[in-house]
């Protein structure tokens, strides 16, 4: 998320919620809030919708053609219902789960 000041000149980058917490000494509950508000005291918050993390390709484990693309680890993991480690194993040796074939590559 970024922070702009009342100028509209950028404050300060965050990565998290967490991490803008930290730096302005607050509550996680408070940070939050603004957040979702979009605006804290006199700055203006605006959260970048899509992760810069990795993109993780979903293949059907049938046809192998490329079903979804998701942007972060995180929401894949959500959308498989599965733990950290087990999500990593899945990846790491490109096994099936429930007719899925998840993969850091955009070609199996």
């Amino acid at each position: 998320m970024t922070v702009y000041n009342i100028d509209n000149d950028i404050v300060r980058e965050f990565k998290s919620e967490r991490e803008m917490a930290r730096y302005f000494n607050i509550d996680g509950k408070v940070a939050r809030a603004a957040v979702d508000k979009g605006e804290y005291q006199d700055f203006l918050l605006v959260v970048k919708e899509i992760s810069f993390r990795k993109t993780i390709y979903v293949f059907d484990s049938d046809t192998l053609e490329l079903i979804d693309k998701i942007y972060g680890v995180s929401k894949a993991m959500k959308s498989a219902k599965v733990n950290f480690y087990t999500f990593k194993n899945l990846i790491e040796n490109r096994n099936s789960y429930n007719g899925k074939i998840y993969s850091y590559k955009d070609k199996l």
